[in-house]
């Protein structure tokens, strides 16, 4: 059964194209894969975390394909396309990773799901429409339209992020705030980090937790993006896919709109210390000057999502009370603080403001993903006094 990597291309653009290879990383790119990629992928502006995360389900769908021997051609030519059972085991596929080993969450099974039909719907939509006689190609397209629609019966179910589940992801408690905000500290007794990079870490999981950016835009910032000249002084989130400085190989990005951020007192004086005090510092931080990136690693090169990972999974494992804090914890604490904050003749126009201030389209249902704690705890005092007034006498 054929092996599939994933190798980047990048172009004197800027752009980063994932292309699928067979075998290793050196090996040939798939052509079937790739023209799926350049017809439905890149030319819908699609970016290349995505295209990637597409390429993986189609990895799984090659290799589904052919230890079952099938031909999707050759079932379009018939309009047999896959069974209800073959349907059923690809559903159950999707579920697992891709070593078989465990489960991966609904919303990515039914995402690698979704993909994999959309590549069989792909591939014969060319071959059906090769067909001469009208009658005979309705009849294939009917064919085609009730194949999808028993896909669809098959498909992995996906939660609804407005569903309430054991496990849901919330924002910190009181008690956990208190002691991430003590921890954090350069020099405070319980910081987990190195000397070296106590001030980058407090800086960047400071800003994380006062402006809630998404992971991406954090490792995108470059200094430029601070203006320290106006009262207060303020940051400013890009969307810059394909920049041509970005020295990464795999480039964080930014899926929200650009904003105008205010730096309170407190975050403007940290990360004016970051930059001015320690990245600046040739002997610190010595690669710092190559690129214009505001966090960098240890040697001073721009720093990855691996090493922001590994910020969070060192806070982790020296201090318990953290044991499920993971970056979109800092996103979802920002936002049930700013829900705890709104005053009940305040919530339409709060909302609107969150939506601003979190990168979201006026349209997004995200506020009540990212303040479940605080709505869910708000709701729960309203119904407390709701009880307490139907006993009262």
């Amino acid at each position: 059964m054929a092996r599939f990597s994933i190798r980047e291309v990048r172009f004197p653009s800027g752009e980063h194209l994932p292309i699928l290879v067979e075998g290793n990383s050196l090996g040939m790119p798939d052509n079937v894969a790739m023209r799926y990629v350049l017809t439905k992928c890149r030319v819908s502006g699609k970016k290349a975390n995505t295209i990637r995360q597409k390429l993986r389900s189609l990895a799984l769908a090659f290799q589904f394909f052919d230890a079952r021997r099938i031909d999707l051609i050759e079932r379009a030519a018939k309009q047999q396309f896959l069974t209800l059972e073959e349907l059923v085991a690809l559903s159950e596929r999707c579920r697992l990773k891709s070593d078989s080993s465990s489960v991966v969450v609904p919303s990515y099974a039914a995402s690698q799901y979704s993909t994999c039909i959309d590549f069989i719907e792909w591939t014969s939509e060319p071959v059906l429409s090769r067909i001469h006689n009208d009658r005979h190609r309705y009849a294939a397209a009917e064919a085609l339209k009730r194949f999808l629609k028993r896909a669809k019966s098959t498909a992995p179910a996906s939660k609804s992020h407005n569903s309430n589940i054991p496990g849901e992801r919330l924002g910190f408690t009181p008690e956990q705030r208190a002691l991430f905000l003590k921890y954090i500290k350069p020099g405070a007794i319980g910081n987990p980090f190195g000397e070296k990079l106590q001030h980058r870490n407090y800086a960047l999981l400071l800003l994380s937790f006062s402006l809630a950016p998404r992971p991406g835009e954090v490792l995108g910032l470059k200094v430029r993006d601070i203006d320290f000249q106006t009262s207060p002084a303020s940051l400013t989130i890009h969307r810059r896919h394909d920049d041509t400085e970005e020295p990464r190989s795999d480039p964080p990005n930014s899926k929200t709109l650009g904003r105008l951020l205010l730096l309170g007192d407190e975050l403007r004086d940290v990360l004016d210390e970051w930059i001015c005090k320690h990245r600046s510092n040739k002997k610190g931080f010595p690669a710092a000057r190559k690129h214009p990136y505001l966090f960098t690693n240890y040697r001073g090169e721009a720093l990855s999502s691996r090493g922001y990972r590994k910020v969070i999974e060192t806070l982790r494992r020296h201090h318990p009370e953290f044991e499920d804090v993971c970056l979109y914890i800092l996103r979802h604490d920002f936002n049930d603080r700013w829900v705890e904050n709104t005053k009940n003749n305040q919530h339409e126009s709060s909302v609107l403001e969150q939506k601003y201030h979190n990168g979201w389209s006026p349209n997004s249902s995200m506020p009540f993903l990212y303040g479940k704690r605080a709505i869910r705890n708000a709701a729960n005092r309203k119904s407390l006094e709701l009880q307490k007034k139907a006993f009262v006498k």
